[in-house]
């Protein structure tokens, strides 16, 4: 399925379409000598060495090259930017808009299959990343989903500049070194983001126990017992493994071991019934390319007929993501799920067991 109507192969008393030997464009129309205004291979038609006959193998040659194309590039860019400079326009938008517009400067296809394979390079940069360690799984996930919308704006400018240049003098493929330079020139302009505003996120809850079984069913993220909601089980730095330590006394420490990775949390403050407050001195490896954990607390409110029990669970986080305009409202989504599910496993603990219960 080809996008260009002179593409389409017919057999004619004069055999089949002479088509350019790189890029098997029709020659036909255009003269005796010249270029292929696709890709600038000099051509004679009286000279059958400088043609071919021979249909393209539509599959490879029309855009797998350009797709392997656009994923080497964005990944290399990537590679070279977030160790340097962190996230910034550059990595989150700029990036996948350059890997978009080289994808759309190379495949010629349907709109619907350029679609499709944007789709592909955004996520598949993204997962790379992932498996290669460089990025978290909840940041991989974020910053795959914000690169959708540029990688198909990128397309379109690929597509746009290819269609001006043919009527240039200029080789079409020179032009590609230099869409993979503009993320590298905007993020030196850029620089790299200083320390970034703390953010403050609540999330509250109502379980139906007094607040002496409340605070009795006060509970860390990995000692939650059902399993954690999808969104918090893409990274591997998100599966708890097991815990040590106590929690009961300030300056008691409880160090929580991940299947990559460790927090280790400080007891700050301690209010029996009402507040419970940590601080975290120690993460590795925990989305450490995404954020820094500061502290968090507990604070417990009885109900007006002293039957229940509100729970208000806090955290504070230093942001490494930018813009935070594309960021934030996935980390506000990320955190009030984490306390969702912390908030889940203090309910179901606090209402079905009989009170003293520890």
């Amino acid at each position: 399925m080809i996008a260009r109507m002179a593409d389409v192969d017919f057999t004619g008393p004069e055999g089949p379409p002479k088509r350019c030997k790189v890029c098997a464009y029709v020659l036909d129309h255009l003269g005796i000598v010249g270029q292929c205004p696709e890709c600038g291979q000099p051509f004679n038609l009286a000279d059958p060495m400088t043609y071919t006959n021979k249909p393209p193998f539509l599959w490879w040659t029309f855009w797998m090259p350009g797709l392997l194309t656009a994923f080497a590039i964005g990944v290399a860019l990537y590679l070279l930017l977030i160790p340097l400079m962190g996230y910034g326009w550059a990595t989150t938008v700029a990036v996948p808009t350059a890997a978009g517009a080289i994808l759309g400067y190379r495949v010629q296809m349907q709109w619907a299959v350029l679609v499709l394979l944007s789709l592909i390079v955004a996520s598949g940069m993204a997962a790379t990343l992932l498996m290669m360690s460089v990025t978290g799984g909840l940041c991989t996930l974020i910053l795959g989903t914000l690169a959708v919308l540029p990688a198909f704006c990128g397309v379109c400018v690929g597509v746009l500049l290819r269609t001006h240049l043919k009527g240039t003098k200029f080789t079409q493929r020179l032009h590609l070194p230099m869409l993979a330079l503009l993320p590298v020139l905007l993020a030196l302009i850029e620089g790299r983001h200083s320390q970034m505003a703390v953010v403050t996120t609540s999330t509250v809850a109502t379980l139906n126990a007094p607040p002496d079984r409340a605070w009795q069913s006060i509970q860390f993220y990995e000692q939650v017992k059902h399993r954690p909601p999808w969104l918090l089980y893409v990274s591997p730095s998100l599966r708890p493994l097991y815990t040590f330590g106590q929690s009961g006394h300030v300056g008691d420490r409880k160090t929580c071991i991940y299947e990559r990775g460790r927090l280790v949390k400080e007891i700050t403050e301690v209010v029996p019934g009402k507040r419970l407050a940590f601080k975290v001195v120690e993460q590795t490896e925990i989305e450490n390319d995404g954020v820094r954990l500061i502290d968090g607390s507990f604070e417990l409110t009885p109900t007006a007929d002293g039957r229940g029990t509100v729970v208000t669970l806090t955290t504070r986080y230093e942001p490494k993501l930018a813009p935070r305009f594309a960021y934030l409202p996935a980390e506000n989504m990320a955190v009030h799920t984490l306390h969702g599910h912390v908030l889940r496993g203090m309910k179901e603990d606090a209402e079905a067991a009989p009170a003293g219960h520890k």
